[in-house]
């Protein structure tokens, strides 16, 4: 029989994970019944407080925290890795990076080794971790630890979701197509993840809005890949299909659909509109520049450390944490708001 977790010791005693821990730290305002009720349930389920609970302030914290990645060479992952642990190291973690690759069979095998390790928290960057059929593995794992969940969410105790509002995004940028006369649009996908799901729901949002058919959006199916977005634009093009725009799920794809652009001569932004994700150096390196939606990837991973420390610290924190996209103009795209 395993040992009980402090969320055991929390639904037992029937107050929050965050009381257990100023009880056990000897920190904050907890009331004598509080405190008394605590202490007994402690007791007699045998708990023994972990890092988590003891809020990692002692100088035996190993005060390491485990980050989870599809893929580190991904632009979006890249960023999140470096500024993760730059928050970390500000407030004195180091981190342990395992790359599960996109397999889900190796989701769950990872995030175990992780726990292995005896890492006080674990953040999972990407929306891929979230299984459409099974997410015990993250249950499991967060009656152990925090998990910390970028762009996707679980509904259970010890998850904190940190996602940035693709739905809103993709439809403001949608609306602005829209509205400056470009009807007959091209969305690029490549994975079916939570994220990729809020963006194309934030497309229909705005053409459901301005009563257009959403028969008349293009989706293009392509791998996440610069010369694979270049050829299913160019044989677009080829095979007579009218767009004015082209809305893409990242700046690399984005690149790709410049590319299969400039292949046919089409002139951007001129004829055909084009939009990016992530507003990563990409965008700023290509010719024309990218318009792109910045998904604000360092706010998320400034907040996700710093309710990560508030967590540590005995604090509550909101279960769910909701960001705002930012669209950054360039060359590409000038979709100017009326």
């Amino acid at each position: 029989m395993s040992s009980p977790s402090i969320y055991d010791v929390s639904k037992q005693a029937n107050v929050s994970i965050a009381t257990i821990s100023r009880v056990v730290n000897g920190k904050g305002k907890v009331g004598e019944k509080t405190r008394a009720r605590v202490l007994k349930t402690i007791e007699e389920m045998g708990y023994t407080p972990n890092a988590l609970a003891r809020g990692l302030s002692t100088n035996n914290s190993i005060k390491t925290v485990g980050l989870l990645s599809t893929d580190s060479t991904d632009l979006y992952h890249s960023r999140a890795i470096f500024f993760l642990e730059r928050e970390l190291r500000k407030s004195g973690y180091d981190s342990i990076l395992c790359c599960t690759g996109y397999d889900p069979v190796y989701h769950e095998s990872r995030l175990k080794l992780l726990l292995s390790k005896q890492v006080d928290a674990v953040v999972l960057i990407s929306s891929y971790y979230l299984h459409e059929d099974d997410n015990a593995y993250i249950r499991n794992a967060s009656k152990k630890v925090p998990v910390m969940m970028m762009n996707a969410a679980v509904e259970t105790e010890g998850v904190y979701s940190f996602i940035c509002d693709d739905r809103q995004a993709t439809c403001s940028l949608t609306t602005r197509f829209i509205e400056q006369g470009r009807k007959r649009l091209v969305h690029i996908h490549h994975s079916d993840t939570f994220s990729s799901r809020q963006k194309l729901a934030g497309i229909c949002d705005a053409l459901d809005a301005h009563g257009l058919d959403r028969e008349s959006l293009i989706l293009l199916q392509c791998e996440n890949d610069i010369h694979a977005a270049m050829r299913a634009i160019e044989k677009l093009v080829k095979d007579g299909e009218f767009f004015n725009g082209v809305i893409c799920p990242g700046d690399g794809t984005a690149v790709g659909a410049l590319k299969g652009l400039a292949r046919q001569r089409i002139r951007v932004p001129e004829e055909v509109a084009v939009t990016g994700y992530n507003n990563s150096i990409i965008a700023r390196s290509s010719s024309p520049e990218i318009t792109s939606v910045d998904n604000v990837v360092e706010d998320i991973c400034v907040a996700v450390v710093d309710g990560l420390m508030r967590l540590f610290g005995g604090e509550e924190i909101p279960r769910t944490n909701v960001f705002e996209a930012r669209l950054v103009q360039r060359e590409s795209a000038i979709l100017t708001k009326n």
